[in-house]
């Protein structure tokens, strides 16, 4: 339970992070506003904290399994919303890096 909990957290982290460094490309009146951007960094902060001594309680205190989970759930989570926001289709590069960062995951999860 502590893993989804501490994936969940860096999904939702993620996410703000993209709103936050990319939405000023997208809604202008994101550009009038980079205080408040900067400001997202706090939250954003708390939630990486949070999860990773979830992530790495799950695993023992080991530290390279939660990098490599957040790293890996961080290009899913990029790929889908520029996908949805941008409508930027996937490159064969692109979806090379998706397929390994599940299989990244699958090995850090399951792999004993």
């Amino acid at each position: 339970m502590k893993l989804i909990h501490g994936l969940f957290l860096v999904v939702i982290a993620q996410v703000i992070s993209y709103i936050q460094l990319q939405g000023p490309g997208k809604w202008e009146i994101l550009k009038k506003y980079e205080y408040a951007l900067a400001l997202m960094g706090i939250p954003i902060g708390l939630l990486l904290i949070n999860s990773t001594k979830l992530i790495n309680s799950h695993f023992d205190g080991a530290t390279w399994p939660g990098r490599l989970l957040g790293q890996s759930v961080g290009v899913i989570v990029f790929t889908i919303l520029s996908y949805t926001i941008y409508n930027e289709g996937l490159t064969a590069k692109t979806g090379v890096c998706l397929m390994l960062s599940f299989v990244i995951i699958f090995i850090q999860i399951y792999w004993k």
